[in-house]
């Protein structure tokens, strides 16, 4: 569990599902918290409540209805945890999900999402001949702190006439365009954040073929781009912390290693495929040894972690990120060595098949 102090759920929202039995809707998401390691908060006869890494839901028995309650820090926070509720909902109950109404649908319908915003270029600079970074200027950044430090761009297609962006549904839930309108919607990480400007840096990985790296070698001061977020992980709470990421993942561990408290010890292993990529500039940590490994001369990524499980997985957090496919292996092998999951972030940050 993470012992980080949490902000106060300021922002609150629900809505009724009618006609629609409780156990219906219970049991699928008692068993969705249950296989992500969620905190069940209440777990009663006739109300289910459980805290997420954005906010806590609570669903109720409300005399053949159920009622759905969401608390969160912000309004952005509210809004994904919101569109994490319909996603459930929309495999459940599909047709209830498209009636339902929130008890905030007044001030979102039709207007950006909160967690969205259309952001301006700043600079861009090269950190070396594989990486650049990009200085964006936006709106409100307060969501944006150590418990979710990844986002997604929404870059447009290059030429269009006109640029569609996203807008809140009826039922709460983010409308993106279709077709040639359509979004390219990436996960990045915010590597830095500055409060006072509300400025954001992000550290792009440059590779042949790249949506983002094509915009990026031609991004001039002023130029937009629309964003989406906080999402993902956060900042891991842990004493001891192994870490492997190849290039997609340098940004994320970068954070990591620059936040982590100085007590906290282990190992992080950036495994380049390209040797341009480590140069990439990485903060001193005093608890952490730094490796540099270059996959195409020695072993492969996923290697390196089967051997780091097969010495037992102990009280470290792992952390991973690079490959699906790899991930998907690794996720199951640190299952196999009694790994716990809220002992664990390993996730794919792209697909070789794609």
């Amino acid at each position: 569990m993470d012992a980080r102090p949490t902000k106060p759920l300021e922002e609150q929202t629900h809505a009724l599902l009618s006609d629609v039995a409780f156990l219906a809707i219970r049991d699928p998401f008692l068993e969705t918290a249950q296989a992500r390691g969620l905190d069940i908060l209440q777990n009663a006869p006739d109300t289910l409540s459980f805290r997420t890494m954005n906010g806590v839901v609570t669903v109720r028995d409300a005399a053949a209805s159920v009622r759905i309650e969401i608390a969160a820090s912000d309004r952005a926070r509210l809004f994904i945890v919101k569109e994490g509720v319909l996603d459930q909902l929309n495999r459940i109950v599909p047709d209830d999900a498209a009636q339902l109404r929130w008890s905030d649908s007044v001030d979102t319908i039709d207007r950006f999402p909160p967690n969205f915003q259309i952001t301006r270029v700043v600079e861009v600079v090269d950190l070396c001949d594989a990486f650049k970074r990009v200085r964006l200027a936006c709106g409100d950044l307060s969501a944006f702190d150590d418990r979710a430090i990844h986002l997604r761009f929404a870059l447009p297609t290059a030429g269009l006439d006109e640029i569609v962006w996203p807008h809140v549904g009826e039922n709460g839930a983010a409308v993106w365009p279709k077709g040639e309108a359509a979004l390219h919607r990436p996960v990045y990480t915010a590597r830095a954040i500055d409060h006072e400007s509300n400025e954001l840096d992000i550290d792009v990985f440059l590779h042949d073929g790249g949506r983002i790296t094509q915009w990026i070698e031609k991004a001039l001061p002023g130029n937009t781009i629309g964003l989406t977020g906080p999402g993902g992980q956060g900042i891991p709470s842990c004493s001891r912390i192994t870490m492997f990421g190849d290039e997609t993942a340098f940004p994320a561990m970068a954070r990591i290693l620059e936040t982590l408290p100085t007590g906290v010890e282990g190992k992080a292993t950036f495994c380049g495929n390209h040797p341009a990529s480590l140069d990439y500039p990485v903060p001193d940590h005093p608890g952490i040894e730094v490796t540099w490994h270059l996959a195409d001369e020695e072993a492969s990524m996923a290697e390196l972690v089967s051997d780091a499980l097969q010495d037992g997985v102990d009280d470290d957090f792992i952390w991973f990120a690079g490959e699906k496919h790899d991930a998907a292996n690794i996720r199951a092998s640190f299952a196999e060595a009694g790994g716990l999951k809220k002992n664990s972030y390993i996730a794919g940050y792209w697909s070789a098949q794609s």
